[in-house]
């Protein structure tokens, strides 16, 4: 069985004190009834065995994570820059993680 990996970073990226600081635990893998506060949508966008591996436990998964600021025009931008960054920071910190080359892309309303 593969794991669910969107829901394995979203329960880390929740409890991680940096994010939990700017976001609350507003990581979901979906968009939150409200979206009044900076939030983190964590989505899957490729993953399956690596090439190099003929073992079905040794996957490569690519995420995306869309950060957004809550709804005060004047700090929304500011809050998803500091919380793509926070969350890139956080991933970092994992030992099976690679986040070298990634930018954040910051949403604005």
């Amino acid at each position: 069985m593969t794991p669910d990996v969107e829901a394995i970073v979203c329960t880390y990226l929740s409890q991680h004190a940096a994010v939990v600081a700017v976001c609350g635990n507003r990581v979901s893998d979906r968009t939150p009834r409200s979206t009044s506060l900076p939030w983190v949508r964590v989505t899957q966008i490729d993953g399956g065995p690596t090439a190099a591996s003929t073992a079905n436990h040794v996957h490569e998964v690519v995420l995306q994570l869309d950060c957004y600021g809550g709804d005060d025009r004047d700090e929304a931008h500011a809050q998803a820059s500091l919380l793509a960054r926070t969350c890139i920071s956080a991933l970092d910190a994992l030992p099976f993680a690679d986040t070298a080359g990634v930018l954040p892309k910051v949403k604005s309303r």
